[in-house]
């Protein structure tokens, strides 16, 4: 099931009423979309049984079969257990996956897998959640939670689609914004979603070539961008990425999966999915340190090529020998 389909039918109750097992998939988690959904569901009382929320990840998998594969004096729930992607590959989660897949409890479940790690068989109902959206599905999500005058501010977002698709995410922070705008205010609404939407794009983008160590698309498109903003703006975000970078390799490294999908916040979705594997900790440490020598000649009047260095150093491996690197 496409999300047009789904988004339709589930606005009826009875959709949730027949549900036995809901497997959501796709290439990435939408977390924000998971949370907007089941409160919307809740809010318009569509369920059939009380919702609970368990997040499988890090749980215990002989809890949940306790908890999913009996019932107390016959009363049931509509489980939502998450993300069962977000374990790293093992034998029991493993073993989970084709739990839920195949659940035949007296429950309704509900969760999400990457379509990568799909069991087979899948008995579930699948619906498939696309990472980017056009504007007929943008419009059918924002009717499903609950923009019903979406339509009459038809004018307000159009541009954008015919530009692009837009991620779920950016969906979802998109509906917010046209929520409180009117049909009278497109220009200035019209300048102001430009302005937003580009530049957010366009350092994700940037962030992913720089920790993929693309140089050549790095350097493309920082050339194309970084007049855009002061070079304080540059020592920040880098220093925030590059912080958060470290971390979550850490925690990667470390098993702790559930801290690390928290610290990702900001990140590129290739890093956690991918890149965090080729990361050298040293390395962005060396780099986020190369950070503090940048910020201190910013405000003692010295930005000639400092950030520039900083990459050249990068991409050519500097960081990863000790005193290898020139200072400012």
């Amino acid at each position: 099931m496409q999300i047009k389909e789904f988004l339709s039918t589930a606005n009826n109750p009875s959709f949730w009423h027949s549900a036995k097992t809901l497997c959501f998939t796709g290439a990435e988690y939408p977390a924000r979309f998971f949370t907007q959904l089941f409160e919307s569901v809740v809010t318009a009382k569509m369920l059939s049984a009380p919702y609970q929320r368990v997040d499988a990840a890090g749980r215990e998998k002989s809890e949940l079969h306790a908890l999913l594969g009996q019932s107390m004096l016959g009363s049931t729930s509509f489980f939502w257990l998450g993300n069962l992607s977000e374990e790293r590959v093992s034998k029991s989660a493993t073993a989970f996956k084709q739990y839920a897949a195949s659940y035949t409890g007296p429950h309704q479940l509900a969760f999400f897998i990457e379509t990568e790690h799909l069991p087979t068989p899948c008995s579930a109902q699948i619906i498939q959640l696309p990472n980017m959206l056009d504007q007929t599905e943008f419009v059918a999500l924002a009717g499903f939670l609950g923009c019903p005058d979406i339509m009459k501010k038809n004018a307000l977002f159009q541009h954008l689609f015919q530009q692009q698709k837009q991620s779920l995410d950016r969906c979802l922070e998109l509906l917010d914004y046209v929520t409180l705008a009117t049909v009278k205010q497109t220009a200035a609404f019209t300048a102001y979603l430009d302005t937003l939407y580009e530049n957010q794009t366009t350092l994700q983008d940037l962030a992913e070539c720089f920790f993929a160590k693309r140089d050549n698309a790095f350097f493309i498109r920082w050339q194309a961008l970084q007049h855009h903003y002061p070079p304080i703006f540059w020592v920040v975000f880098w220093a925030e990425q590059l912080w958060k970078a470290i971390h979550v390799t850490q925690f990667m490294h470390q098993k702790q999966f559930v801290q690390a999908k928290k610290m990702s916040f900001r990140l590129p979705y290739s890093f956690i999915n991918r890149d965090w594997q080729r990361a050298n900790v040293n390395e962005l440490v060396r780099c986020h340190e190369f950070l503090y020598q940048i910020d201190y000649g910013i405000k003692t009047g010295s930005t000639f090529c400092s950030l520039d260095l900083l990459f050249v150093h990068y991409f050519t491996g500097a960081f990863t020998r000790e005193s290898s690197y020139d200072a400012l």
